[in-house]
């Protein structure tokens, strides 16, 4: 496990520390400033006068998101903000631009049809894609902008004027992995399954996410998604893009149907796949991710920490 010397201070930064519970496993010096009375995002609390007189120039803020918002109060403020830049998260992040970057990195990809719903009529696209067809907006959180289409009624309730990607819906499992793109080249987790619609957890979205759990797969198709995932993170570095991110795709039948989305930030797992990760004696991602947007120095042996990650866990969470 790396171990640099890193005495930086960090402080999380934003709504809730639902997700970010357990970075401390990694980073003891990590501090919270979360559940700011009337604030619902890391922009509103940043905002906060208290919390600006809490903040030092030269304070590293650490966010789930990145956002445009944010790096402005950073500079306004002399803060150095420890989140990938907003730009390349926006472009990277949106399922419709991203398909470039998957074309690019020769990911697979499914069939889909890009067009305003508004463009076309639910008669034509369910000829060209089936009678189930899953619609996906440019943006959203854990599934809240794709929707599963079954009638006419389902397709006139989307944003008319929106851009939209539509694909057949196939019946398989979401998979994903979650990596690290840094200057020794991309770590790539084993893969491991996605809850999706469980409404035990409160989820309304059939597509909607709550959870992951870290399964058996077939050590083929595993290694097939992670080279897949370092190609495409080696590709993010070459743009600019520094630390976390994760990577969806479709399985069916024991195969790559064709990858989702990318989250090009933390994501929901973070805090209990790092606390995985320090359990399991290997350098955490978190760590990672701000030694390399921070530009610091560190030695990382790459090999050996990959062989690590191929283990895999065994824990799953909702």
């Amino acid at each position: 496990m790396l171990q640099p010397e890193f005495k930086d201070n960090i402080v999380f930064v934003g709504r809730d520390s639902l997700f970010v519970e357990g970075l401390s496993s990694a980073i003891p010096q990590l501090e919270y400033i979360v559940e700011v009375p009337g604030c619902d995002s890391a922009v509103s609390v940043l905002q906060n006068e208290e919390v600006q007189k809490r903040l030092i120039k030269g304070s590293n803020i650490l966010t789930f998101k990145p956002a445009s918002k944010l790096e402005f109060l950073a500079k306004k403020h002399g803060w150095n903000l420890v989140t990938p830049l907003a730009e390349l998260n926006r472009r990277i992040e949106n399922k419709i631009s991203v398909m470039e970057v998957f074309s690019k990195t020769e990911l697979s990809m499914l069939s889909c049809e890009v067009i305003e719903p508004n463009k076309i009529s639910w008669d034509e696209l369910s000829e060209k894609l089936g009678e189930v067809i899953v619609a996906q907006t440019e943006r959203g959180h854990a599934g809240s902008s794709s929707f599963i289409l079954r009638s006419e009624k389902d397709f006139k309730n989307l944003e008319s004027g929106q851009m939209t990607k539509f694909s057949r819906f196939l019946k398989g499992e979401t998979w994903t992995v979650n990596a690290c793109a840094t200057r020794y080249g991309t770590l790539s987790s084993r893969p491991f399954f996605q809850f999706q619609g469980e409404t035990i957890c409160g989820i309304k979205d059939e597509l909607g996410t709550c959870g992951n759990q870290h399964r058996s797969i077939d050590d083929a198709l595993a290694e097939q998604i992670m080279d897949d995932t370092k190609r495409f993170g080696d590709h993010l570095y070459s743009e600019g893009y520094r630390g976390w991110f994760g990577l969806d795709v479709l399985i069916v039948d024991g195969k790559i149907a064709g990858y989702i989305e990318c989250n090009p930030r933390l994501t929901a797992s973070v805090g209990i796949f790092t606390e995985m990760q320090v359990e399991a004696n290997q350098t955490p991602f978190i760590l990672l991710h701000i030694l390399e947007i921070l530009d610091r120095d560190y030695d990382l042996d790459l090999v050996s920490e990959q062989v690590a990650l191929h283990k895999g866990f065994s824990e799953s969470h909702l």
